[in-house]
């Protein structure tokens, strides 16, 4: 609408000048006309006014006795003989001869204004007859004034002095000016008619790249209010922002009219330490210095008080002498990605704090397990190799856009598309038909059903489905547009973007396959583990508890087969030494309890809960237990029954570490199809947010090696809690 504008502005000052310059001659030549009708009545005035001056004379030499009435009316009679035929000039021109006669002017000669008849007196002081006035008063000249019927004349006065007449030639003033009147209309009649001819052939020569440029600009608008990133446009010293995109508002927190204001605005977001990195960048790029390849990454703190992670994309655009005179950018949200890298990166150090763990608690069992933990290692670097492809391949989107004419089909692609479909750019007339055709025929339906929801109900059009390229192959991607709607509510185009997402679909296919991986050699872990403790169990219960016992035995036989002088002298040691053998074989057992109860073999699960739950209310007499176990032996599956016992250890050591509770409640039932294990104390609580202070650290620790083994074993787990509330560990699995 703007090019519109200046064109009819353009048009309008074309015709003012026009206009101005037909008015300019024109009235060059009225004047000179003017002029020239001035100097012709002059010169007839005059010549008129010495030729009567002569005849005067004459007459008074030769006619004075010989005429009736004296030479004057001899001069008088011959003038208007004379004058009876001579027919003026032009329409209006006339040449009239007057005298005083009194207070009046008496017009001597007829008039073609009177129908041949001579005027009637006029008064000496009227406002007419001015010229003949002047002439009678003794002057001579020219003047535009009233003659004695008061139009508007230009005349030339002069007296005859000898005779006391006046005699004027005059014109109508209209007579004069009428053709250049004429002539006027005429020219600016046909120079407006040249004007609007020119105008047109103008506009039409004008109106195909206008159109184009709006369709352009159109197109631009699309593309930058489609996408996420906020778009800028800017001059090189940022003294002014010629464009910003909507999504500004969005990631900055503050309307685009901020920008337009003060182009700097947005500096002030900027978190003081990664202001003058992004300064500079930006400064380098502006002047089109070399810079490096990485974009900077910088921190806002938008007007509600959240920060947000930032990526800016800026590149100088130069003219055809090589100068820079733009700088355009893309400016990127990338917290959720950041977020995930912490993410990522707390995973990754809770693991190796979980590997170290565990390592030093099996180091008997380490040269065995190398191999697999240098294999989980390996699983780690790839899965971070992983994470660091997937990150690039989002920092560098293949998107394209497209515009639907739905009223008459026709599908624009741009040339992105084309290539994300295989095609060349342009190569054949894009259709929604045949875009329809490159869809993949399992998909095809669905996008039908998601083009008719949008067109239908008003709904987002989005959605994720395969194509097939020409050589066969499929890829899959990521499409996203809206509606218009025309002033009947009929959908009357379409528009949006497609993006490539084939790559980043491939990379999360292989990460779940790595955390399958990973889960698979953790189970691997815990039941290396659990056999290592079994094993380690037996050889201390078999080996050095009965090597104990036996000494013990032995010791108390050697006290009995001494006399009672030896007794006397060794007794106390030897009884010493039985005690200690005593606490050293029931140490021995403990461990071995400890690290797997012979019990659970022997008895099964429910048994060894009710012993576990002795032995602890003996080492913590404050704490009350309850109990209840509604379910039989035989429901609960061998391979389970390591698991809960584990879970219920490291939940009740928890208990005892940290809680400071003085009742507990243990559940084991079978409900609804699952297996349920419930364990409830009223202690101090925790706060579950993740990023709760660091002195959970070991709590963390149990709850996530409880909430593994849960998983690992196909269960599921939580955790609820509250500080000043006590804690509830929650465990299920399904019943087989």
């Amino acid at each position: 609408m703007a090019w519109r504008r200046r064109l009819l502005v353009l048009i309008l000052i074309m015709t003012i000048v026009s206009l101005v310059i037909t008015g300019i001659t024109i009235f060059i030549l009225y004047n000179v006309a003017f002029e020239q009708s001035q100097d012709r009545l002059v010169e007839i005035v005059k010549n008129q006014a010495r030729l009567i001056e002569a005849v005067a004379r004459f007459d008074a030499t030769y006619s004075e006795q010989d005429y009736p009435g004296g030479s004057v009316e001899a001069t008088l009679s011959q003038i208007i003989d004379a004058h009876e035929h001579y027919e003026g000039f032009g329409e209006t021109g006339e040449f009239t001869l007057a005298r005083r006669e009194g207070n009046d002017i008496t017009f001597l000669l007829s008039h073609r204004h009177e129908e041949g008849k001579r005027p009637s007196p006029v008064p000496f002081d009227a406002d007419r007859a001015e010229p003949m006035r002047r002439a009678l008063s003794g002057m001579s000249g020219t003047l535009i004034g009233r003659d004695y019927r008061g139009a508007i004349v230009l005349a030339a006065h002069e007296p005859v002095a000898k005779l006391g007449w006046g005699v004027v030639a005059k014109i109508d003033l209209a007579e004069i000016r009428e053709p250049y009147v004429r002539a006027g209309v005429i020219a600016i009649g046909w120079s407006l008619f040249v004007l609007l001819l020119g105008v047109v052939l103008f506009l039409r020569v004008i109106n195909p790249m206008v159109g184009r440029l709006e369709e352009n600009e159109e197109r631009l608008r699309q593309v930058t209010e489609t996408i996420q990133e906020a778009f800028w446009l800017a001059t090189p010293d940022w003294s002014q922002v010629l464009y910003v995109s909507p999504a500004y508002e969005a990631l900055s927190g503050q309307p685009c009219e901020s920008m337009y204001a003060n182009p700097r605005s947005w500096l002030d977001l900027v978190v003081e330490e990664d202001r003058q990195k992004v300064i500079d960048d930006i400064s380098r790029r502006s002047t089109g210095q070399p810079t490096a390849a990485e974009f900077p990454e910088y921190r806002i703190v938008r007007p509600d008080g959240s920060e947000r992670w930032i990526l800016m994309r800026s590149f100088p655009i130069r003219n055809k002498q090589g100068e820079v005179f733009r700088i355009a950018g893309l400016a990127e949200d990338i917290s959720k990605r950041k977020r995930a890298e912490d993410e990522l990166r707390k995973a990754r150090d809770e693991l190796e704090v979980r590997v170290k763990e565990r390592t030093a608690e099996l180091s008997v069992a380490n040269e065995s397990l190398v191999a697999e933990i240098e294999e989980r290692k390996a699983t780690v670097r790839a899965l971070r190799k992983v994470r660091d492809s997937l990150a690039e391949a989002q920092r560098i989107a293949h998107l394209g856009n497209w515009d639907w004419d739905i009223v008459n089909d026709k599908l624009y692609w741009s040339d992105e598309i084309y290539r994300i479909f295989g095609l060349k750019p342009q190569e054949f007339g894009a259709t929604y038909e045949a875009f329809l055709r490159s869809v993949h025929p399992d998909n095809r339906e669905d996008v039908q059903q998601a083009v008719g929801r949008a067109l239908q109900e008003r709904a987002l059009y989005s959605i994720d489905h395969r194509i097939v390229l020409p050589d066969g192959a499929e890829r899959m991607v990521h499409e996203q547009g809206e509606v218009t709607f025309d002033e009947d509510g009929k959908p009357a185009r379409m528009t949006g973007t497609v993006q490539d997402t084939t790559e980043r679909k491939k990379v999360e296919e292989e990460l779940r396959v790595s955390q399958e991986e990973l889960r698979h050699l953790s189970a691997q872990l815990l039941e290396a583990q659990e056999r290592e403790r079994k094993r380690v169990a037996r050889e201390l219960h078999d080996g050095l508890g009965q090597t104990l016992s036996a000494m013990k035995f032995r010791i108390e036989n050697t006290i009995g087969e001494l006399d009672a002088e030896e007794q006397a002298e060794s007794a106390a040691a030897l009884k010493n030494l039985v005690s200690m053998a005593q606490r050293a074989v029931e140490e021995v057992r403990r461990i071995s309890k400890n690290l797997w109860p012979s019990i659970l073999d022997d008895l099964g699960l429910l048994p060894t809960i009710s012993w576990f739950c002795r032995e602890f209310g003996e080492m913590h007499p404050h704490v009350h237990i309850e109990r209840e176990m509604a379910v039989e032996e035989d429901s609960v599956p061998d391979a389970l029954k390591i698991t809960i016992y584990r879970i219920l250890q490291e939940a009740m050591n928890n208990v005892a570490r940290h809680s400071r509770a003085t009742e507990l409640s243990l559940s084991l039932k079978e409900e609804d199809g699952r297996l349920h294990l419930t364990i409830r104390d009223n202690g101090v609580g925790f706060d579950t947010d993740p990023t709760a202070p660091q002195e959970r650290l070991d709590r963390g620790l149990g709850l996530a090696s409880m909430k593994e083994r849960t998983e690992l074993s196909s269960g599921r787990f939580a955790v609820e809690s509250r500080p000043g509330f006590g804690t509830t560990i929650l465990a299920s699995w399904k019943c087989t």
